[in-house]
């Protein structure tokens, strides 16, 4: 469906009352376990999975809290948008106050940055030292791929250090298994680990083995909107990032990068 000057229009999601969370499937269970030893942090130290709830300040500024159930908020996202500077921000509190630490920011770049070869959108995460997520702070990129296959709007490539090396992620759209496992038949993301590749657990959807893309990459991380009166979106960590394998940065970058897609998706990025 287009408007009248033939731009796309978004269809509406079906919205119904939500059940008990999670609505994980049996399928899922391996690796989505809670008990995977080796926490990196605590932000997925009792879940693996992070609900977005919406709320509004008195002045109507948006935010989004964190957490497993609506009982449950650990923290706070806001978001600012600057389009004069064709930018935006978006910064997580650890806790629901906004005099509550803040974790992390991530900012879009004004200028293109070149990153392999060639003028990449480029996002700069600040993240900060907090007890039980970081004891220094760090630095970490995002870049959108002019170039991908899996399309220029909608892949973006994280870099970001594991265990002192630096290592890419994938952002990729996704309606599969690992979406469908978190949030029905819905649409979303999956974070695609670049350098790990398994053999014989690739190829096509329905045969391939839960938590790995058709080329057989690991699916780290997911994010996906809800079909939900009572919640935006669900996030979850698998497989090695559930494990805490790859460290309190990596958990904190691939979470606030996963909003920062979402929350563009339903407000549209400024190109």
């Amino acid at each position: 469906m287009t408007d009248e000057v033939g731009n796309p229009i978004r269809e509406p999601l079906q919205l119904v009352i939500d059940g008990p969370p999670p609505p994980y499937t049996k399928d899922c269970s391996r690796w989505l376990s809670s008990d995977s030893p080796g926490r990196a942090s605590a932000a997925f130290s009792s879940s693996p999975y992070l609900n977005g709830y919406r709320g509004e300040t008195p002045s109507g500024m948006s935010y989004y809290d964190l957490g497993a159930a609506r009982d449950e908020k650990r923290f706070r996202v806001c978001a600012r948008c600057i389009p004069a500077k064709r930018t935006e921000a978006l910064h997580i509190h650890n806790g629901l106050d906004s005099e509550d630490d803040i974790l992390a920011t991530i900012t879009r770049s004004v200028k293109e940055t070149s990153y392999n070869g060639e003028g990449q959108d480029t996002f700069n995460f600040t993240l900060h030292a907090i007890e039980g997520f970081g004891n220094v702070g760090e630095q970490v990129k995002m870049y959108r791929l002019c170039d991908s296959k899996w399309g220029h709007r909608n892949t973006l490539e994280l870099v970001v250090d594991t265990g002192g090396r630096s290592e890419r992620f994938q952002w990729r759209p996704s309606k599969g298994k690992e979406v469908r496992g978190l949030a029905g038949y819905s649409s979303g993301w999956k974070l695609v680990r670049m350098t790990s590749r398994e053999a014989g657990v690739g190829g096509r959807r329905m045969s391939r083995e839960e938590g790995f893309t058709s080329d057989g990459r690991e699916v780290v991380a997911v994010i996906a909107h809800t079909l939900s009166l009572r919640k935006d979106f669900v996030f979850a960590v698998l497989g090695s990032g559930r494990s805490g394998a790859l460290g309190s940065a990596w958990e904190t970058a691939a979470l606030l990068s996963g909003i920062w897609i979402w929350w563009n998706s339903v407000n549209g990025s400024m190109d």
